[in-house]
This record gives structure tokens, C-alpha cells and sequence, in this order.
């Protein structure tokens, strides 16, 4: 059976860590082991931790002083073992089916292996008691893809599981800017490797008040949850290209998607190839139309 490390960065997680943990354990059809990093946890979380490690060899924790989620996925990569097949992320809040893991290291064994591989997928929201299951797909229009990743992450941290490559890869090479470990992840195997994006969900997302980055679901929430996220976008997108760019230099080949991101505010037949074509795209084409319109303002 093949070897998946987890990752999972805990923080105040008391309320729902001990059934994520045990839900990890529980996968079935691979060996599991588990990583975690407590981020300056101030409840019970750490002893809660202990008290699994002691009893499960395959689990390893440690403590660090708080420097927020972002930061501390990062920090994992840097602690992760080195002769697995396949790594996952996993957040403190989420219960996971049992075959989880197989079903992902399945569809990553039909994928060619000279390269970095991703995997993700659609999650089940449920309830903060988990008495509320709701399944509901996210639409994906189009295939995984760079000028996907540009403008919009579909890959649920809590879903992703990836090999050694894009490991290293993205180890080597951690953002400048903050953005979120699941984003950079996306971007980087959408660039240099391949993503396979899984329509069935294997995840109990927990929506509760204490979500670190929630989603929502309904499609009024969606949407309002977009009209709020607008103020934080000025610039956001033009700067993740920039900063990708920058960090990537040593690697990356002329990439077409990634300059008009990356440089249409300063140059306007860029942006004018950015809006009228269709290589860089939300999976909403409603949302690929506002998106449109952002650029055509420089907004983004």
C-alpha cells in the first residue's frame, strides 16, 4: 500500500480535532501517517494532540508560536518526511471518509509520474454537530487549468493530496505574497505539473462560526460573500501573478496567461487580450463576466 503523510495545522481546534484525527487514522487501503503543527494553540488542543501521539506511532506533533494558518502549512512542508509517495493537507474542523486518501492515490496512479501531481475535489458541507449533510457540487465549466488558477483556487485545501515533485517544488519556492497554501499549491501544479480535479467528495466540510476560511452553502451566500470579498481584491490578482513570476523565475518558461495577469494595468493591449479572450477564466460564467469588467477597470 502506498505511503500519504497528512499535514494538518491546528490552532484552538478543541471543539473537533479528536474526530478529524481519528477520522485520518481511520483511512482505509494505504498506510497513513500524520504531521501536525500546533500554531500557538491557547485551549486544549495540544493536549488533546499528546494524548493520540502516545498511542499511534505513525502520528508526530509539534508546537510552534502563533503565526496564522497561512504561514504554518508552509512551516509543515518544511517538516514533512521525505520518502512518501503522497502528501495531504487536512484542516482541524472536517471529518473524512475513510477512503479519502485511496480514492485520491488511485486517481494519482493513472497520472504519468515524471511530474508534480494534485489532486482535489468537491467536499459535503455539514452542519457544526454534523447532523446536516449537504452535497453540493461545484460547478467546474472548464478543465483545471493555469489560466484557471490565475483568478480563482477550486482546490479545497482539505481536499488536496500531491506527490514528492510539487512538494519539493513548492518548498523551494514559498510565496512573497499572502496568499493561501491551497492557491500557490494550484498554481504550481496547474504550471509546471497536472491537477485532477475529483467531481465526488469524500470530506464533511464543518461550517461553524470559527472557520478559518468558510464557504457557503447556498448561492445567495456565494454571492454576497463575493460582493464582500471586492474590497480585498484591488490589486490582488495582478500581485499574485507578479509575485509567482518573481519566485518562479528559475523554472518557468514564457507563459502567455501569466504576463497578461501579471502586466495588464501597466499595458493596455494586455488587458485588452485579457478581456476579450477566454484563456484566463472562472469556472462561473457569471463570474467571468464581472471578472471581465474588473480587469477592464484595472481593479484586479
Amino acid at each position: 500500500m502506498k505511503r500519504v503523510q497528512v499535514l494538518l495545522s491546528a490552532y484552538n481546534g478543541e471543539a473537533y480535532i479528536a474526530q478529524q484525527v481519528e477520522s485520518i487514522l481511520r483511512q482505509v487501503g494505504v498506510h497513513v501517517y500524520l504531521l501536525v503543527r500546533d500554531d500557538g494553540s491557547s485551549d486544549a488542543t495540544w493536549q488533546i494532540l499528546a494524548a493520540y501521539a502516545a498511542v499511534h506511532s505513525n502520528m508526530r506533533i509539534y508546537a510552534g508560536e502563533n503565526i496564522g494558518t497561512q504561514k504554518s502549512y508552509f512551516h509543515l512542508l518544511l517538516h514533512a518526511d521525505h520518502g512518501m509517495d503522497y502528501y495531504a493537507f487536512s484542516d482541524q474542523d472536517d471529518v473524512w471518509l475513510a477512503d479519502k486518501l485511496q480514492r485520491a492515490v488511485k486517481l494519482l496512479d493513472a497520472q504519468a509520474k515524471n511530474q508534480p501531481l494534485l489532486y482535489a475535489g468537491n467536499v459535503i458541507y455539514a452542519s457544526a454537530c454534523l447532523e446536516v449533510k449537504t452535497y453540493v457540487l461545484r460547478q467546474i465549466r472548464r478543465q483545471p487549468s493555469f489560466g484557471n488558477a490565475l483568478v480563482e483556487n477550486i482546490c479545497i485545501g482539505c481536499t488536496q493530496v500531491f506527490n514528492q515533485s510539487l512538494l519539493e517544488l513548492v518548498r523551494t519556492h514559498p510565496p512573497q505574497c499572502e496568499i493561501l497554501h491551497d492557491w500557490w499549491f494550484y498554481l504550481t501544479a496547474a504550471c509546471f505539473g497536472k491537477v485532477c480535479f475529483d467531481r465526488r467528495a469524500f470530506v464533511w466540510y464543518r461550517q461553524h462560526g470559527d472557520n478559518q476560511v468558510g464557504m457557503q452553502d447556498t448561492q445567495w451566500k456565494r454571492w454576497k460573500r463575493r460582493v464582500l470579498r471586492f474590497g480585498k481584491l484591488r490589486g490582488l490578482l495582478s500581485r499574485q501573478a507578479n509575485d509567482f513570476a518573481a519566485v518562479y523565475k528559475d523554472v518557468l518558461v514564457q507563459n502567455r496567461e501569466l504576463a497578461l495577469v501579471a502586466g495588464y494595468r501597466q499595458d493596455q493591449r494586455k488587458k485588452c487580450e485579457l478581456v476579450m479572450g477566454n484563456a484566463v477564466y472562472r469556472q462561473s460564467l457569471a463570474d467571468q463576466w464581472i471578472y471581465k469588467l474588473l480587469f477592464w477597470m484595472g481593479y484586479l
